[in-house]
């Protein structure tokens, strides 16, 4: 700070009244006089030079937080959005060249702008490649997949029966090992041999010593006198008890086996059986895993692996990593699902994750990619609403992703690829959100999004792994006296079921026109890239007929891309119900039964603990030597009318059905007459329509022309399934055995 010099100028005047200036001497001085009055203040003096600065002082602790301002009002629901449009797919076959090397498949993708559900030339927005890679060898004569030589092949219960007994007393008994009704375990090895399966699984359900546990027992005997590698798996069957679960297994781990035979566990449907918070269905949970692999240990030492069944969709809930956004239905214990509106996603309400995404100086901000899976579990379609998965960068929404409509193809799953504009130098925020659009989605609906594997690619093919675990989760509720809890915004790393098992069996949607070969190898790149690091096996499992299935399973075009995948990604495959018996069609299930009854020679038999074979049959013709009545007699031993539409015995005369006994009817038996003319064509057939359980199926057939018997002489027998079961067990051999399979190829 500068000073100001004042200047005070005191005059005093001394005067002596006796001295004079000059040299004479001075008088004495004279008394002080009165001081005078202050002069004026004098001239402003020259500013001195600043002072050195001093440090700063400590900062002081923040202020309090400002109150809240209120909320304001809900805005106005916005008018209903038009219905989204289908996505589409279409798979065009690939020559050799410059897109693909050796040959391929071309993925034409697009929205159905049409909706005639056709992918049209002008919709198709979008395409990739499937190249054949290198464990599929062409040659001038076929082409061939090669799976790795430790890779799982084989089947799960498909098993192979002994010829059928004689006497309907003895239908269902299993006590001597080449009963009925337990598995011809000499005929299974002899098939495994010629159609190098290594392995199979024996599908067990009730107790320890029971038929099908027998059989188990046969095949382990039988595989410890095999020359070859074996594994004889234990597939168990859903929803036992725990009780029964380690029984089963603590008896199985304690069967002694050669160094060649290999155990393993697979735990039916054990996807629908895990308790989450999200849908709060199941009972099974991470302790009963752990109690389930001690039940294998004998010795101090594990017997055999524990690897669970599950579906693709639970491999992104369970499986691995992913981000859950949502709201689950309203349980079925719930008393009152609209209190506090908790089990409804309003249309202001924001469930949302987002990732921070960092471009460097000088870097390109354009041509950046967006990969990622998600499995939802929305599989409704509704007029006037829609959810809605939204994809923002830095705020702006960028794709849109309707969830609403009945996914027969994808199993809920979706690649969620996206062309990013261009980026911000700096920090990016990208936002995954779930929105219903046009109205609220109510509370008896599953609205979940399980989102996995998203990665971002540069101009310069850098990837950069987005970390579920280091998402910003989010959830915006505007509902009134909603529970934000029932609400998810979460990572499901607590719930990951990985760590406790062996490897996982998954099932996949059967291959078929709709199913996406991209989406099932990015699928396999994630889920078994991640258990194969953790040394742990990856499995697919295909069905072996079309139960349960979309009603056009697909031909070889469709399931040769998914094949080639597996072999390159997995660690094998399995199929389940594939029909073993056409190995050798002459025994078994498809073997002809005379003189099963004194009184009926003529019988039809399905034995039990035999899954149904799609269209199988038993099939008896003649024609008719004169005119006359036609009497059939059939008799059966089922009663039980919640098997109704599941065994029939049909009569076709000259290709025209004419009667229909089902043995699941309450009557035991039927009697049909006609009259028919010389040379009429008769057939009769036993066959399945449907599913069934462990069921011993047995029926007796009279057949008297005129009131005198059909001579058996003149009855032709033929047997057989549906087309498509033969085509999977031609197919999966084929592939197994390393041969060509050009020539399943519809052309």
């Amino acid at each position: 700070m500068k000073k100001k010099a004042l200047v005070l100028v005191l005059i005093l005047v001394i005067t002596s009244l006796s001295g004079c200036i000059g040299d004479a001497e001075n008088g004495e001085a004279g008394a002080q006089g009165e001081t005078g009055p202050q002069g004026p203040p004098g001239q402003d003096g020259i500013n001195g030079n600043d002072g050195v600065n001093g440090s700063d002082g400590i900062a002081g602790p923040p202020g309090n937080d400002g109150v809240d301002g209120i909320n304001g009002q809900n805005g106005t629901n916005g008018s209903d959005g038009n219905d989204g449009l289908n996505s589409l797919i279409d798979l065009v076959e690939e020559p050799a060249g410059g897109n693909c090397e050796n040959g391929g498949i071309r993925v034409n993708s697009g929205l159905d702008v049409s909706r005639d559900g056709v992918l049209q030339l002008e919709e198709i927005d979008d395409f990739s490649f499937i190249c054949q890679p290198s464990d599929i060898i062409t040659e001038s004569n076929g082409t061939i997949i090669e799976f790795n030589e430790n890779a799982i092949l084989g089947s799960w219960r498909s098993p192979m029966k002994h010829n059928s007994v004689t006497l309907r007393s003895q239908l269902g008994s299993c006590v001597e090992h080449d009963a009925w009704v337990r598995t011809n375990e000499s005929a299974m090895m002899e098939m495994m041999n010629e159609t190098n399966q290594n392995t199979y699984a024996a599908h067990v359900g009730g107790s320890v010593g029971g038929c099908e546990y027998l059989s188990l027992l046969d095949l382990l005997d039988a595989a410890n006198y095999s020359d070859e590698q074996r594994n004889i798996w234990i597939g168990l069957k859903n929803w036992q008890s725990m009780a029964q679960y380690t029984s089963l297994i603590e008896n199985y781990s304690t069967v002694p086996v050669e160094n060649h035979v290999g155990k393993g566990v697979i735990i039916d449907d054990y996807g629908e059986m895990i308790y989450n918070p999200w849908t709060t269905f199941g009972e099974m949970n991470i302790s009963d895993l752990q109690d389930l692999k001690d039940a294998t240990i004998v010795s101090g030492q594990s017997q055999a692996q524990i690897i669970p069944y599950i579906g693709a969709k639970h491999a992104i809930m369970f499986g691995g990593e992913s981000a859950v956004l949502g709201v689950g239905p309203c349980a079925a214990n719930v008393n009152d699902c609209d209190a506090g509106n908790n089990y409804t996603l309003e249309v202001n309400d924001k469930i949302s994750v987002s990732w921070n995404y960092t471009v460097s100086a000088n870097d390109n901000v354009g041509d950046h990619f967006l990969q990622g899976i998600v499995y939802d579990t929305y599989n409704k379609s509704f007029d006037y609403r829609d959810l809605l998965l939204n994809i923002s960068l830095n705020g702006n929404v960028v794709n849109s992703f309707n969830l609403s409509g009945n996914d027969e193809y994808g199993g809920g799953l979706m690649l969620l690829d996206t062309e990013l504009p261009e980026l911000l130098e700096g920090q990016n925020e990208i936002t995954f959100s779930l929105n219903a659009t046009g109205n609220r989605v109510t509370r008896s609906h599953n609205k979940l999004a399980f989102i996995t594997d998203l990665s971002i690619t540069n101009s310069e093919g850098e990837i950069t792994k987005l970390d579920i675990g280091e998402g910003w989760y989010q959830k915006e509720r505007f509902s009134p006296n909603a529970n934000p809890n029932f609400h998810h915004s979460q990572p499901n790393t607590a719930w990951v079921q990985s760590d406790y098992v062996d490897g996982f069996l998954f099932k996949w949607v059967a291959p078929n026109e709709g199913v996406d070969p991209v989406l099932h190898e990015r699928f396999l790149k994630w889920f078994c890239g991640n258990l194969q690091s953790q040394d742990k096996l990856c499995i697919q499992a295909f069905w072996g007929d079309k139960q349960w299935m979309i009603s056009s399973p697909g031909n070889a075009s469709h399931y040769f891309p998914i094949i080639e995948n597996l072999a390159e990604f997995s660690d094998g495959l399995l199929v389940w119900r594939m029909d073993n018996q056409q190995y050798d069609m002459n025994n078994g299930i498809y073997a002809e039964t005379r003189a099963a009854d004194e009184t009926y020679y003529i019988a039809g038999m399905y034995p039990a603990h035999m899954p149904a074979t799609e269209d199988w049959f038993q099939q008896w013709e003649f024609n008719t030597q004169i005119s006359g009545l036609l009497e059939i007699e059939i008799n059966d031993l089922i009663s039980n009318t919640a098997f109704q539409g599941r065994m029939l015995v049909t009569v076709i005369i000259d290709e025209t059905e004419v009667y229909v006994h089902d043995l699941g009817d309450a009557e035991f038996q039927s009697t049909f007459t006609t009259q028919v003319n010389s040379g009429a064509n008769v057939k009769i057939k036993f066959h399945t329509v449907d599913s069934f359980g462990s069921v011993n199926w047995w029926t007796g057939i009279d057949v008297q022309l005129n009131s005198a018997p059909i001579a058996m002489a003149d009855l032709s027998y033929i047997s057989g399934s549906s087309d498509h079961i033969a085509f999977i067990y031609n197919l999966m051999t084929s592939a197994f055995l390393g041969e060509d399979l050009s020539h399943f190829f519809i052309e």
